[in-house]
C-alpha cells in the first residue's frame, strides 16, 4: 500500500470518529435547545447546554479541517500545519491558492454542493468562514479566549451546514 492511501485511510477514520462525536453532541444540543424556548429552564439543563456547546463546535471544526486536509491530501497538495492548520477559512482559499487540476475539480464539485440551495455564494461562504477562522482554537480553549474577548461569534447554522457538507462530499463523494 502506498504512503498516500495509507494516510488517506487514516484521515478518514479520524475524519468518521470526530464527525460521529459532532453528530452526537448536535443531537444533544438541538434537544436542549428545544428546550430553552420555555422560559422555566432548570439551571442544571443550562449548564448541560453549556458543556455541550463547546465540545460540540471543537468536534465540528476539526471534523471539516480533517475533510479538507483529505481533498488537500488526495490532490498531492501541502498544507498548512500547526494553529494555522486549524484555521478553516486559510485551509479553504488554499482551493483558490494552488494551481492544480484535481485540486479545482474537488472544488467545483464541493462548491455546487455549497451553493445548491442558493442560500451560499462565493461571498457569503467567504464571509462566514471569516466568523469560522480560528472558531476551533476559540472554542478548544474557550475559557481562556473568553477572559480576552467579549464573545465567540458563530453562524450555527452555516456551522452545521458547511460541517456536514464537507463530510458528506469527502466520505461518500471521493
Amino acid at each position: 500500500m502506498k504512503q498516500k492511501e495509507i494516510e488517506l485511510k487514516l484521515l478518514r477514520i479520524e475524519i468518521l470518529a470526530f464527525y460521529k462525536t459532532y453528530t452526537m453532541l448536535k443531537e444533544d444540543y438541538d434537544n436542549h435547545n428545544k428546550d430553552f424556548q420555555d422560559l422555566n429552564i432548570p439551571d442544571e439543563q443550562i449548564a448541560a447546554y453549556v458543556d455541550v456547546f463547546p465540545s460540540l463546535v471543537t468536534n465540528g471544526c476539526f471534523s471539516a479541517e480533517l475533510c479538507l486536509k483529505y481533498i488537500f491530501t488526495d490532490s498531492n497538495v501541502s498544507f498548512y500545519k500547526g494553529e494555522k492548520g486549524h484555521d478553516l477559512l486559510e485551509l479553504y482559499n488554499l482551493f483558490f491558492n494552488i494551481n492544480c487540476k484535481k485540486l479545482k475539480n474537488h472544488y467545483n464539485e464541493l462548491f455546487t454542493l455549497l451553493t445548491a440551495n442558493h442560500s451560499q455564494n462565493e461571498s457569503t461562504i467567504n464571509k462566514n468562514l471569516q466568523t469560522l477562522s480560528k472558531i476551533y482554537t476559540n472554542y478548544r480553549n474557550m475559557w481562556s479566549y473568553l477572559t480576552t474577548h467579549d464573545g465567540l461569534g458563530l453562524n450555527y447554522g452555516f456551522f452545521t451546514f458547511f460541517v456536514e457538507t464537507l463530510f458528506d462530499y469527502v466520505i461518500n463523494k471521493i
